[in-house]
């Protein structure tokens, strides 16, 4: 689960908050849907990845993607 932020603020406060996010996804679908911890890793990548790269700022580079890592 990679959390995603958008260009505003601090590099390092939005891998910090990146990873909250990713983290509040794990959060919900452990207790949702009853996935074990172990089968889900988070990171946050700040904003490094940006999905609209033309506007740093822009409110879809706020966001959260899934990533297939193991069978």
């Amino acid at each position: 689960i990679e959390g995603h932020a958008d260009a505003s603020g601090d590099f390092s406060q939005n891998v910090q908050l990146s990873l909250r996010r990713a983290l509040a996804v794990k959060s919900y679908l452990m207790a949702k849907f009853g996935i074990d911890q172990n089968n889900l890793e988070v990171a946050g990548m700040g904003s490094r990845a940006p999905l609209n790269q033309g506007n740093p700022l822009a409110a879809e580079n706020r966001r959260v993607e899934f990533k297939r890592v193991g069978q």
